[in-house]
């Protein structure tokens, strides 16, 4: 019977050999792009093949965010304004003026990807 060698993660981390979790590598983009304060506030909940998501909460309101793996882009959510539409439409955002724009309701770009339920395309507002 073989035995696998004893781990030893303090050291891998302390000699730079750990392979981080991608929270942290989300948490850190985010620091660099909004600083630390609102950083702290995002909290990040699953991954899938393109995407990290998670979400800016703070005493009970949030606003879903999400970060490109391959390219390292933000992504914040926007309700559709549509008639009876409930799906949301992705913004790039690069700072917290972008975050601010979007919570006020007022994106000074257009979305990066149509309305997740009726393929609507255009800018709220």
């Amino acid at each position: 019977m073989q035995f696998l060698p004893d781990e030893d993660p303090i050291t891998d981390l302390l000699t730079g050999q750990l392979q981080l979790p991608a929270d942290f590598a989300a948490t850190q983009r985010a620091r660099v792009l909004f600083g630390d304060e609102i950083a702290h506030f995002i909290t990040w909940s699953w991954q899938d093949r393109n995407f990290h998501h998670g979400a800016l909460a703070v005493r009970g309101k949030e606003m879903k965010t999400r970060l490109h793996t391959d390219t390292g882009m933000f992504e914040t959510a926007f309700p559709c304004r549509r008639l009876r539409c409930r799906g949301q439409l992705w913004y790039s955002v690069t700072s917290a003026d972008d975050l601010l724009a979007l919570h006020r309701g007022a994106p000074v770009r257009t979305a990066a990807s149509p309305c997740s339920r009726c393929n609507h395309a255009a800018a709220p507002g």
